[in-house]
């Protein structure tokens, strides 16, 4: 498909040392695949301001966007995204899951099986990697 692709923000959202993986709800785009949360970026909308909105929406939850760890485009056949990932933070609140999602989990980042993590989010997990190693303790 030739069309633009569509700008789309996820966080890596840390907390311990592990990080949020989240299951799309099977009846969704998506379903059943894991994948960092976040969502689309509304025009004119900053990376940042898109990513606060769409955690809160997704999670009800609040959080911190840190540093920015990569973009890349994936093509899904019927539409690209351009997605953009960035490291963030939150301080431990309640999680509500609204409806994209129908489970979450927090694992170390090394842990997390390649095989049922999104395609699309496959870049994004290997600039955690690269960006926060395993400690060898």
């Amino acid at each position: 498909m030739s069309c633009a692709p569509i700008d789309v923000v996820a966080a890596l959202l840390m907390h311990q040392g592990q990080v949020m993986i989240a299951r799309r709800h099977p009846n969704g785009s998506q379903g059943g695949w894991w994948e960092f949360p976040g969502g689309k970026v509304e025009a004119d909308e900053a990376h940042a301001t898109a990513l606060v909105r769409e955690i809160e929406e997704e999670l009800r939850v609040r959080i911190e966007v840190g540093a920015y760890l990569t973009s890349h485009t994936h093509d899904y056949g019927d539409k690209r995204v351009r997605l953009h990932g960035y490291l963030c933070h939150w301080r431990p609140q309640t999680i509500e899951l609204t409806g994209s999602h129908d489970a979450l989990r927090w694992c170390p980042p090394q842990a997390v099986d390649r095989s049922t993590l999104a395609p699309a989010d496959l870049p994004l997990l290997d600039a955690l990697l690269t960006r926060c190693p395993p400690s060898n303790s």
